[in-house]
């Protein structure tokens, strides 16, 4: 049977002409999204003619055939052969990732380099000189292309606009004729500017107008470097040596050691041993490098360095196993880069902030599509056994873990901290440093009371403060906690595995669907705010159905009868 033809509006001149694997690529896909908008047809049509084109000139006819390398090869080609921007090539990435998704989807390709695909900057975009005739007007028009391509609305585009200009008024004031004149001391003398200046009626600007303008002007001048327009030079702070012979760039190991030293003195120690994780993987990454290129001082972190590190662990990073990184693991890799960065240049050790330059993509928050009923939660608390000290043990702790607890707190939870009497718990400097006081049932507090009496059993002649332990006398480990909650979860029968934080989660639910308001449930749970608490929640079809018949206007209302004649 011979295949349908591809509508004539989503081919072009010489499509004919191409292999048959990528015309029935082609073809499958436009015949599945006919439906769609049109103008998003043309970004497809526009992405596999651009795609095709590079394909022909490299010998590739199949899309199997695709890597990374050449993918990161076909964005280079589009910046020489069309004179494209990283604006544009941020469109036609996302446009390749949802094709990519697609094919792998329909069971067309397997493994979809497309997934992967980042955009890579153009090779002579940071050694590039200022351009000194790129004009203001050119600059801004280029900026608001980049910034359609990224998705900012019109009401965000029309805010950039009004505060741009804001900022060339203050540029013609200092003499400033072209854009790429801008330097990070500009910004600083447009933040004092912005706090003497006056609007119509001679009313100064509230703080947060001049906190959103200055905002809005650094992000334009990290745009002009990014595009090439501007060279970052990078000033590393000049450090004595020991011998008072001169001056030397500061070592880059000991910057890493000073960092580790200063988020030692303000955050959690296991926050610490990730940001020490993180930056060990970067140090491992610059030690590889070609000896020409390893990052010794702190005037050899430029610009290439941290995209360059940026794009390998989007592409490139594996475990042992040889898996890629996913997406958790990614920002688990460049937030702490970040922080890193913004150190260094508060220090004075670099004088451009880099931090801007990494992109971290963002992440959807999901729930689980399904949580545990009230009635199933009540089989998984009745699962361990209550005739040995262990069984009595894994009560307490999923009772308390019902109760809203992190599993971070519930394992490291003091004796001292428990007041049955009171029927109340203190958690002291949990998450961000904060206490705050949990209460307990009277289920909770009759299986807690249980396991205190039976916890001298296990404590071996020495008493550590932590309420749960393990049989040799030790604080349990998270590996130990979510282990012992699979084993009940299939020890009760339950149709799905649920990991330790589904239980902050259950709670919040089963709280929500009783009627207990949220900012009591944000309480319980100490969330710094109302948004995190509803991420949450996963109200069942049935309690939604519910309230929407109870508080719908419409049921309220009398029923007419209809009569049909």
């Amino acid at each position: 049977m011979p295949a349908e033809p591809i509508p004539p509006d989503y081919t072009w001149p010489g499509f004919e002409a191409l292999p048959k694997a990528l015309q029935d690529y082609h073809r499958q896909f436009f015949q599945a999204v006919a439906q769609r908008n049109p103008l998003t047809l043309r970004e497809y049509r526009r992405a596999f003619r651009a795609l095709y084109a590079f394909m022909q000139e490299q010998g590739l006819g199949d899309l199997k055939a695709l890597t990374t390398q050449h993918l990161e090869a076909f964005q280079q080609w589009g910046y020489r052969r069309h004179h494209w921007t990283p604006g544009n090539m941020t469109g036609l990435v996302r446009t390749l990732r949802r094709i990519g998704h697609f094919l792998k989807r329909r069971g067309v390709l397997g493994n979809s380099p497309f997934e992967w695909m980042t955009v890579v900057p153009p090779q002579q975009a940071v050694k590039q000189e200022p351009a000194q005739s790129l004009s203001w007007f050119r600059a801004v028009r280029q900026y608001f292309r980049w910034l359609k391509a990224r998705g900012v609305s019109s009401t965000s585009l029309a805010n950039y606009l009004r505060f741009l200009r804001r900022f060339q008024r203050f540029l013609k004031t200092e003499g400033i004729a072209h854009p790429t004149q801008i330097t990070p001391k500009t910004i600083e003398r447009f933040k004092a500017y912005l706090a003497v200046y006056l609007e119509d009626g001679n009313q100064p600007l509230p703080p947060s107008v001049q906190q959103a303008s200055a905002w809005r002007a650094e992000g334009f001048r990290a745009w002009l470097v990014r595009e090439g327009f501007v060279r970052v030079e990078l000033g590393p702070q000049q450090v004595s040596t020991n011998s008072g012979v001169g001056s030397r760039p500061a070592r880059f190991r000991r910057v890493v050691h000073e960092f580790l030293a200063f988020v030692g003195m303000r955050y959690h120690p296991r926050t610490q041993r990730e940001y020490a994780r993180s930056l060990r993987h970067f140090q491992a990454w610059v030690a590889a490098r070609p000896k020409g290129k390893r990052i010794r001082d702190m005037d050899k972190l430029t610009l290439e360095a941290i995209t360059g590190y940026q794009r390998w662990v989007n592409t490139a990073a594996t475990h042992r196993d040889g898996s890629l990184l996913n997406q958790p693991e990614k920002e688990a890799r460049l937030y702490p880069l970040k922080a890193f960065l913004r150190f260094c240049f508060r220090k004075g050790f670099l004088s451009e902030d880099l931090r801007r330059f990494v992109v971290v993509p963002r992440r959807e928050h999901k729930v689980p599509k399904r949580l545990l009923s009230a009635e199933e939660m009540a089989q998984l608390l009745e699962a361990p056994s209550e005739r040995t000290t262990i069984g009595i043990r894994d009560r307490a702790m999923l009772e308390m873990a019902y109760s809203g607890l992190r599993s971070a707190e519930l394992l490291t939870l003091k004796v001292t901290d428990i007041q049955l009497e009171e029927n109340r718990v203190f958690i002291r400097q949990a998450k961000g440093e904060k206490d705050r006081v949990v209460p307990m049932t009277s289920a909770t507090r009759y299986w807690v009371g249980r396991w205190l009496q039976r916890r001298p059993e296990f404590c071996r002649g020495t008493d550590p403060e932590t309420c749960f332990l393990s049989k040799h006398a030790r604080p349990l480990t998270r590996r130990h906690f979510a282990v012992t909650l699979l084993r009940h979860t299939r020890r009760a029968h339950l149709p799905m595995a649920v990991a330790p934080h589904d239980l902050r989660r259950i709670t919040a639910t089963h709280l929500a669907e009783r009627g207990a308001p949220l900012r009591y449930i944000q309480a319980l749970l100490g969330h710094t705010s109302l948004k995190i608490t509803t991420r949450y929640l996963r109200l069942s079809d049935a309690h939604i159905k519910r309230e929407y018949t109870r508080s719908h206007p419409s049921n309220r209302r009398e029923r007419h009868r209809v009569t049909v004649a």
